[in-house]
């Protein structure tokens, strides 16, 4: 789980401040290297990635941890809202345990804010596409409801466990889940719980924005082909659907992972 972060010389005031564009690409490399270099070396070691695909897997992997990197950049948080963004995180990254399900749809990130009255809301769910073709996939593959599906159960279970209803009444999805995951996963929702009581009061809920947004971001310069921001409404969602064009673009990358395999 993502430990708190101390507070830095990039907090002022209680928030992280936003650097300058032209800094931001620096700050998002230097901030993202650690990562980036262990995706690549896992994708070298894969023998299950054939050869003549690793450099696909290889772009993708590293526009994903700079385009996530420099997501955060852009937005300023509080501290609270930094705790409760990575603790969602977390507990997406192990939905498969926490929901009980088996490959669940997850996003790339979110975005968390407060709202008029002070309550912490999501305003943002993020996905991550490197390419034109990688979006089309998504979109046919129907991903984006299926995303916004997974936030919606992670959601109500973390609602719950703000309300301090037990571990053990929060059924997986599956139920002949087995007895060692049952443990781990309740192990997760105890780590979850006693997080979450550190965030957000007793009796408070995380809800979403009324103009909760689906962000695709995509490398700066790669055209998508134009589409119905509102075709999530067929799903049951009031969500507009929204392109971001990345300030790194495809010879960035392409740059940033060359210098990798370069390096000894």
């Amino acid at each position: 789980m993502p430990e708190n972060d101390p507070a830095s010389e990039n907090q002022i005031e209680g928030k992280f401040r936003i650097p300058p564009i032209k800094d931001l690409k620096k700050q998002a490399v230097d901030n993202s290297t650690p990562q980036i270099a262990k995706r690549i070396a896992e994708i070298e070691k894969d023998k299950t990635i054939e050869n003549k695909n690793k450099e696909k897997f290889k772009f993708g992997a590293t526009f994903e941890v700079l385009a996530t990197e420099e997501n955060c950049l852009k937005h300023t948080e509080t501290m609270q809202q930094r705790q409760l963004r990575q603790l969602i995180e977390f507990m997406y990254s192990h939905a498969e345990l926490i929901l009980g399900t088996q490959w669940p749809s997850k996003p790339d990130g979110i975005s968390v804010i407060f709202d008029d009255k002070g309550h912490l809301i999501i305003d943002e769910i993020i996905e991550i596409k490197s390419s034109e073709n990688a979006f089309d996939h998504g979109i046919n593959k129907q991903q984006p409801p299926k995303t916004i599906q997974t936030i919606g159960s992670i959601v109500t279970i973390l609602n719950r466990l703000i309300a301090g209803e037990g571990t053990g009444k929060i059924k997986p999805a599956n139920q002949d889940l087995s007895l060692d995951k049952r443990i781990k996963r309740d192990h997760l929702l105890k780590q979850v719980q006693e997080q979450i009581k550190k965030i957000v009061p007793i009796g408070e809920k995380i809800t979403y924005s009324p103009d909760l947004i689906y962000k695709v971001i995509v490398p700066h310069g790669v055209e998508i082909p134009q589409f119905d921001p509102h075709f999530l409404e067929a799903f049951g969602y009031a969500v507009i659907m929204q392109i971001v064009e990345s300030e790194f673009s495809k010879r960035d990358i392409h740059k940033i992972i060359d210098h990798y395999a370069e390096t000894p």
